[in-house]
């Protein structure tokens, strides 16, 4: 866990801010799972905010964060 969190503030150090953030937006996340405001949205948020971080996914590419997304509510 500390490794993790080392890793996470190298990154942050090291890529603008605009690029460590979900590719969509709390809207689009709405829309996507068919929920309104809530705890869901900012969970998914989150986890896609943790997928770019971690290189997982790339901060503008929508379509794998949608797939991704969708695989992590089912």
């Amino acid at each position: 866990l500390d490794s993790l969190k080392q890793r996470i503030e190298q990154v942050k150090l090291e890529t603008p801010v605009e690029q460590l953030k979900s590719p969509l937006s709390g809207f689009e996340v709405q829309e996507l799972l068919g929920v309104g405001p809530g705890q869901l949205v900012g969970e998914a948020m989150r986890e896609l905010e943790r997928l770019v971080i971690e290189g997982e996914i790339e901060f503008n590419d929508k379509e794998a964060a949608k797939r991704r997304l969708l695989a992590w509510r089912n």
